[in-house]
């Protein structure tokens, strides 16, 4: 073969793969996705999460600083896992292929296939809702480090500690159906020791209100699960989606108070906010 035409087949050789693979570029983040590289993301991403969205759409606009912390947290998982957007109004034809009719869409793929996301729409719920379908149900320690390091990524998460077979099921049961809080297990004597924890306790540790609560009694599916819902969400919340659906979508019980969080007296009314909610047992 000659050297001109062998240089020529390489040539066109080059530009046939960077045709069919095109770049996958990311905006904070989040994977963008188009036609053209479609399938080398699905191909690339045995787990991937999909947003199909418009740039004029006001719950997508409110959706992209929660999708692309999601997508840092995500980032640093092992493996790491990658999450993705569409910008359905230039990418039609995925659209249409996904069926896609309002927006945002939220889609997740496992090997190419779609499911519907039904997670919340904040970065823990998105998180959390990701774990539990890629990975266990309960992410197991060993040292009250790593415990505490986890804990850190988490508004609220939920921890088993020590050795208890009977209780472990039960936890792992409601851990597997729980969509919007993080679960984890240590059985270590160093996290007995640290936590102050004894073998079959379960506590819920978070970033407000009393910071921790421990249930350290027998527990079944139903009442285990009703102490996490009581503990998992501060006392007092402003009203945006995640509280929306609380209320509306849990018939969960909430006052609604109406307040400038900016006045000088912010301060005093959340207190009173905090002290009523007490007072009747609202979470």
């Amino acid at each position: 073969m000659k050297a001109t035409t062998f240089i020529s087949l390489l040539v066109t050789l080059l530009c046939v793969t960077s045709f069919a693979y095109a770049e996958i570029t990311r905006e904070e983040g989040v994977l963008v996705l188009t036609e053209e590289n479609w399938d080398e993301a699905i191909a690339s991403n045995p787990y991937l999460l999909v947003e199909f969205y418009a740039p004029w759409c006001g719950h997508c606009k409110k959706l992209a600083p929660e999708y692309a912390r999601a997508a840092d947290i995500l980032s640093k998982e092992s493996p790491p896992l990658n999450i993705a957007k569409v910008d359905a109004t230039v990418q039609k034809d995925l659209g249409k292929r996904f069926e896609v009719s309002g927006y945002p869409t939220l889609k997740f793929f496992v090997n190419g296939v779609p499911s519907e996301y039904n997670g919340g729409r904040t970065e823990p719920e998105i998180v959390s809702w990701l774990r539990k379908k890629t990975g266990p149900p309960s992410k197991e320690f060993t040292t009250a480090a790593d415990v505490e390091a986890w804990n850190k990524g988490n508004d609220a998460g939920v921890v088993f500690f020590g050795t208890n077979d009977s209780l472990f099921n039960v936890f792992q049961n409601v851990a597997r159906a729980s969509e919007d809080i993080s679960f984890a297990h240590c059985s270590s004597d160093d996290c007995l020791s640290h936590f102050a924890a004894k073998h079959g306790q379960v506590t819920v540790f978070k970033k407000f209100d009393d910071l921790r609560n421990d249930l350290s009694e027998t527990f079944t599916e139903q009442s285990l699960g009703t102490f996490i819902s009581s503990n998992s969400t501060p006392k007092v919340m402003k009203f945006d989606e995640k509280c929306a659906q609380l209320i509306f979508g849990k018939a969960t019980p909430g006052i609604f108070f109406y307040r400038d969080p900016n006045a000088s007296d912010a301060a005093k009314w959340q207190e009173l906010a905090a002290s009523l909610s007490e007072r009747l047992g609202v979470s």
